[in-house]
C-alpha cells in the first residue's frame, strides 16, 4: 500500500513540474555535489548500483583467493558465487566498516580485486 502511494505522489511531482524542469544528475555531478567531508565509502554507496558489474568466473576466482589469503573463508576456490563466498566478503566488508551485500559484482569486491 505504501509503495503505491508513493509511486502515486512520484508521478504527481512529475506531473506538476513544466516540462524540461526534472533532470537527474550523472554520477559525475554526484560526487562533484558531495561535500568536502564525504569519505570514499560514502562515495561508494552512492555510487554502487550504478557501478554494479557482474564478475566473471575468473574474478571471482581472484577474490576467493585474495579472500582467503586474508583468512576469510569463502569455502572451495571454483570461481562460483556461493554462500561462503558471500559469506566472507561481508565478514571482511565488515572490517572496513562497509555495509554488508547481497550479491557480488566489481562494486562490492573493488579494493580486492585492485
Amino acid at each position: 500500500m505504501l509503495v503505491c502511494v508513493a509511486g502515486l505522489a512520484a508521478w504527481l511531482v512529475v506531473q506538476a513540474l513544466p516540462a524540461g524542469e526534472l533532470k537527474v544528475p550523472t554520477i559525475a555531478e554526484s560526487a562533484e555535489a558531495a561535500p568536502s567531508g564525504a569519505t570514499s565509502p560514502d562515495l561508494q554507496k552512492a555510487g554502487a548500483a550504478v557501478a554494479a558489474e557482474p564478475m566473471n568466473a575468473t574474478d571471482i576466482r581472484r577474490l576467493q583467493i585474495r579472500l582467503q589469503r586474508l583468512g576469510f573463508s569463502p569455502g572451495p576456490i571454483d570461481g562460483i558465487v556461493g554462500g561462503r563466498t558471500l559469506e566472507a566478503l561481508n565478514s571482511y566488508r565488515a572490517t572496513k566498516q562497509l555495509t554488508p551485500v547481497f550479491e557480488i559484482d566489481h562494486a562490492a569486491a573493488a579494493d580486492l580485486l585492485n
